[in-house]
């Protein structure tokens, strides 16, 4: 089953969860909490990305874009499932083309 992308704003219920993945898949100088995130996303400075299979969050993604270049600052799965093949799935086509821009 493809990942559905869904964008992460202040109402997203799964911020908590979000902020735990970063904490546990990046080191305290590369973590930026959701909040700070946040912060940036309201700038207009990165997009927030929650990566969901079957209507469960199970990654997250953090880009930068811009009308020359797409840069990915965070991409994270929850770690009972980085194991289990789910980095080797085929990103869902909005994604896709919301890098190719």
């Amino acid at each position: 089953m493809p990942l559905e992308f869904l964008r992460v704003d202040h109402a997203s219920s799964d911020q908590k969860q979000i902020d735990r993945i970063m904490k546990e898949q990046f080191p305290s100088e590369e973590y930026l909490s959701i909040d700070e995130q946040l912060a940036l996303q309201d700038q207009g400075e990165i997009e927030v990305w929650g990566l969901y299979e079957e209507k469960t969050l199970v990654g997250l993604t953090t880009l930068r874009t811009t009308s020359d270049v797409a840069y990915l600052f965070f991409l994270a799965f929850d770690h009972p499932l980085s194991r289990k093949g789910i980095r080797e799935r085929q990103p869902c086509k909005e994604f896709q083309e919301r890098l190719n821009r």
